[in-house]
C-alpha cells in the first residue's frame, strides 16, 4: 500500500505557514512550544516519507510509533535533517518534557533564551539570532 502523504516536495506550505501565525499570535508560550512540536513532528513524517524508499506509514508501523526522538534520529540519518537541526528539535523535545513534568507549567525566561541559543549555535539560518528578553511574554 503506497504512503497517503504527499511528498514534501508537493506539500501545500500555505498549510504550515498559516499554523506558525497563529502560533505566534498566541499569547502563552508554552501554547507556542506545544504546537511548535506538533508541526516538527508532522514535518519529521513528511521529510522521512520523502526521504526514505520505505512510506512512512509502513515505517511507523514496524516500529510501533515512533516517537519525536527516534523520528528526528531517522530523518537525520536519512539527510533529510542535519545534525544541527536534530540538536535543535533535541533540545526543543527535552524542554517541553520538562514542562510537561512541572506542576505550574510556565515557560520561564530562561527556557525561552536556551531554546533560542540552541538555534543560534547549532544551525546556519538563525546564526548571529540574539535573545532580547524584553520579547519574552
Amino acid at each position: 500500500m503506497a504512503s497517503k502523504k504527499k511528498a514534501l516536495g508537493q506539500t501545500d506550505f500555505s498549510v504550515l505557514v498559516r499554523h506558525v501565525r497563529q502560533m505566534v499570535r498566541a499569547p502563552d508560550p508554552l501554547s507556542i512550544l506545544v504546537r511548535g512540536m506538533i508541526l516538527i513532528d508532522n514535518v519529521l513524517d513528511s521529510l522521512i516519507d520523502e526521504f526514505s524508499a520505505v512510506p512512512f506509514d509502513k515505517l511507523d508501523e514496524v516500529f510501533h510509533h515512533l516517537t519525536l526522538a527516534e523520528k528526528s534520529h531517522m530523518a537525520c540519518a536519512l539527510g533529510a535533517i542535519s545534525h544541527g537541526e536534530l540538536a535543535c528539535i533535541k533540545e526543543i523535545n527535552r524542554r517541553r518534557n520538562e514542562l510537561a513534568h512541572r506542576l505550574d507549567i510556565t515557560v520561564l525566561q530562561k527556557d525561552e533564551e536556551h531554546i533560542v541559543n540552541v538555534f543560534a549555535n547549532q544551525t546556519r539560518i538563525f546564526s548571529g539570532l540574539n535573545y532580547d528578553p524584553r520579547g519574552f511574554p
